[in-house]
């Protein structure tokens, strides 16, 4: 639910999709959380009395038939970290990997969703950010060059100009992105980690920047 809520905050803009992922990953970790070993059990702590396996706690690992919540976990924290500028997610994260890196190696194709998970964590995110009125053509061409690069594990922000020149984004956004002269033209930015390229306007200096990274 909360990798959905990122999905949908990425793709509108929408704040409250982002402030809802981040309740729900707070809940999580609070509730489901190893705060020892690290990892996250599948009950919750707070959990009433169960009868038969129900009583065992599990942290899942394996692929089968869904990516494993464990996995999941550590992506959508590292997303957080650096969204929302919570280091502490990203430690959570480490911890987590820490916990399941010696047995990776046994699960084979069913460790999958954690080998993603490694490499989202190790390398800075590609973030493309779109800035224009949803409504503009303009806007649109640069959003399809955007999510026509083949470049992995990227992300794909739009933003209405009044959430960007407001600076009504998440902790991690507001410190990354610059305080742009919006004028009305719609624009994209390459940002990794926590440096962006400078701006562009049309879709051919789009991929271009993507394709020099």
């Amino acid at each position: 639910m909360a990798t959905a809520l990122l999905d949908a905050f990425e793709v509108t803009g929408k704040r409250a999709y982002f402030d809802c992922a981040l309740e729900l990953v707070e809940t999580t970790i609070r509730r489901f959380g190893d705060e020892e070993r690290g990892g996250f059990f599948d009950t919750a702590s707070d959990r009433g009395a169960r009868q038969g396996a129900l009583t065992m706690s599990r942290k899942s690992f394996q692929d089968s038939p869904t990516p494993s919540a464990n996995s999941v976990a550590v992506m959508v924290l590292d997303r957080l970290a650096h969204l929302a500028d919570r280091p502490d997610f990203a430690q959570k994260s480490q911890a987590t990997l820490d916990l399941f890196a010696h047995k990776a190696g046994e699960f084979g194709l069913f460790a999958a969703s954690f080998a993603l998970a490694l490499a989202g964590h190790l390398r800075n995110p590609t973030q493309i950010v779109v800035i224009g009125p949803r409504q503009d053509e303009r806007t649109s061409r640069l959003l399809k060059a955007a999510y026509a690069s083949p470049r992995a594990g990227k992300r794909v922000l739009c933003f209405d100009p009044a959430t960007v020149t407001g600076r009504d984004l998440p902790g991690g956004l507001a410190a990354t992105l610059p305080h742009l002269s919006y004028d009305g033209r719609p624009l994209a930015l390459v940002c990794e980690g926590a440096t962006c390229r400078a701006p562009v306007e049309t879709p051919d200096a789009l991929a271009a920047l993507l394709g020099s990274n």
